[in-house]
């Protein structure tokens, strides 16, 4: 499916009982593909909705084939 590329937050947590906690103003980066309207349309829409700030999304433009 060739929707958003979002990139997940890969947490890695150290042995042992760790709590982390993310916060998702200053953690989390949503890489899309502005040649894609669909992965721009998502990864917008997903900042919104988790109240991620736009300058927190990682614009690229590459083919519409690249998976």
């Amino acid at each position: 499916m060739r929707c958003a590329l979002l990139l997940p937050l890969l947490l890695l947590q150290a042995p042992g009982d760790v709590e982390r906690t993310v916060d998702v103003t200053k953690d989390i980066v949503i890489l899309v593909n502005e040649n894609v309207p669909e992965s721009v349309a998502i990864g917008e829409y997903y900042a919104q909705k988790r109240a991620i700030p736009k300058e927190q999304i990682c614009r690229v433009k590459t083919s519409a084939n690249e998976v």
